[in-house]
């Protein structure tokens, strides 16, 4: 008998086996290494978490090191730097106002003496024109139209002229624009602008100021310079004769207009003033002026003659205004006394008459009584609202407008009582006694020798 032999494909498959075993110890040989970084990496991986005071020391070495410095990290900050300072403020107002002190104090002290300033030039300007004959008309002026009299003065007696305006880099010095009144006032402005920046830099350094000291004010024979500055520019301007304070306050404006329109370009500023061409219809409208012209002196006779006749005038003027008077007061009073109005407030008010109340509509017209007052409409304003008196007379006449009652019935009202007699139908008799329910003023419905007809 033959012995069997084994399958082929039963050699093949353990020759197989042997060698994917041989291939598996060395992948593992090799690879193994690896394999366990990535396990350890992934398990950091997960277990990580930032860490505050990591990221607190390294923001802002990142920020110093961020390339090409721009625009886009203030843009992206602005909204959370603008709800931190809102809930600053709200939690404690101190903590800003502290640190703003430093900044604010000195503008709201340069703000109190220009403001003082102004003050006592208007002062003395009133002064020195109150007591002659133009500071006479003028005073009268002030009476007819209501204005101060130092307005007065300021409107008339003021002769001024801005005659060129510069508009100057405060880093550089150098010219931005300029214009003047007259083409040819002014035939170097560069120079001009350059004496003032040397000007301002030889008193820093030559005397001792503060950092924040400035050059506001010059005088050079018959012209006066006013410097006002800003962060980035400051305008000069050059003024012949006595000008008012409010062309600093227009100096003031402009300079805060441009820089908010050329802030831009103010940043960007390297010697070319072409961008800043623009500005010159800005700059022009500073270039203010006013004159007067001289008045002949009146004689001594027309003086007084003016004199006595003013003072007539004004005597006309308080005897007319007591006799109007009166007869205002007398209308009130009238008012005041008649049934169905309320006056709640009567007053004068720029030369016209104010009153006003509550007025119900059975009662007098208000405008009629005027005339009767001898008062004109024209002056007075009148604002009555609307409401219900509760006269007997008022109610009585309501009940006859609402019920409308037959020619056989009579009403009458007495004690909170509506009392009705004579003799009317069944419906008219149901109908008003519903009516007469909750009606303003009536308590109770009363039939007095009343006949019912069905």
């Amino acid at each position: 008998m033959d012995h069997a032999s084994p399958p082929a494909n039963s050699e093949s498959n353990v020759h197989q086996e042997q060698v994917q075993d041989g291939f598996d110890e060395l992948r593992q040989l090799l690879l193994e290494p690896e394999r366990e970084q990535l396990q350890q990496l992934e398990g950091r991986l997960e277990r990580w978490r930032p860490d505050p005071d990591g990221l607190g020391r390294m923001l802002p070495e990142a920020l110093v090191r961020r390339p090409n410095p721009d625009a886009v990290l203030g843009k992206a900050l602005v909204p959370a730097t603008e709800e931190a300072i809102r809930l600053s403020v709200k939690q404690d107002p101190d903590v800003l106002s502290v640190a703003i002190a430093p900044v604010m104090m000195p503008a709201i002290r340069k703000a109190i003496e220009q403001a003082l300033k102004s003050m006592m030039q208007s002062l003395n300007q009133a002064l020195e024109h109150s007591i002659s004959i133009r500071g006479l008309r003028w005073r009268w002026e002030a009476m007819r139209t209501g204005k101060p009299f130092a307005e007065v003065v300021m409107l008339h007696a003021l002769l001024y002229r801005v005659e060129q305006v510069f508009f100057v880099h405060r880093e550089t010095g150098l010219l931005l624009w300029h214009v003047a009144a007259e083409p040819d006032g002014m035939q170097d402005p560069e120079a001009v602008s350059g004496m003032m920046t040397a000007i301002q830099d030889f008193v820093h350094d030559s005397f001792q100021v503060a950092d924040d000291a400035a050059l506001d004010t010059f005088e050079v024979g018959a012209l006066t310079g006013w410097v006002e500055r800003g962060p980035k520019a400051y305008l000069a301007a050059l003024i012949r004769g006595n000008p008012p304070q409010d062309i600093r306050t227009t100096l003031q404006d402009t300079l805060a207009r441009l820089h908010n329109e050329y802030h831009d370009a103010l940043d960007e500023f390297q010697g070319d003033n072409t961008s800043f061409a623009t500005t010159e219809p800005v700059l022009e409208a500073c270039l203010l002026s006013q004159r007067t012209e001289r008045q002949r002196q009146l004689s001594p006779v027309f003086l007084w003659f003016g004199l006595g006749l003013v003072l007539g005038v004004i005597g006309l003027g308080i005897g007319n205004w007591w006799q109007v008077q009166g007869r205002w007061n007398r209308y009130v009073e009238q008012l005041r006394d008649t049934p169905g109005i309320v006056v709640t407030r009567s007053e004068k008010r720029w030369g016209s008459y104010v009153i006003s109340g509550l007025r119900d509509p059975l009662a007098p017209d208000p405008d009629e009584l005027l005339e009767a007052a001898k008062i004109p409409e024209r002056s007075v304003i009148s604002q009555w609202e609307p409401y219900q008196a509760l006269y007997p007379a008022f109610i009585l006449k309501r009940l006859h407008r609402v019920l409308q009652p037959p020619e056989t019935v009579k009403l009458a009202f007495q004690n909170g009582a509506l009392i009705a007699s004579g003799h009317a139908t069944r419906a008219w008799v149901d109908r008003a006694r519903d009516l007469t329910r909750g009606f303003p003023g009536v308590q109770a419905w009363r039939e007095e020798n009343l006949t019912v007809i069905e």
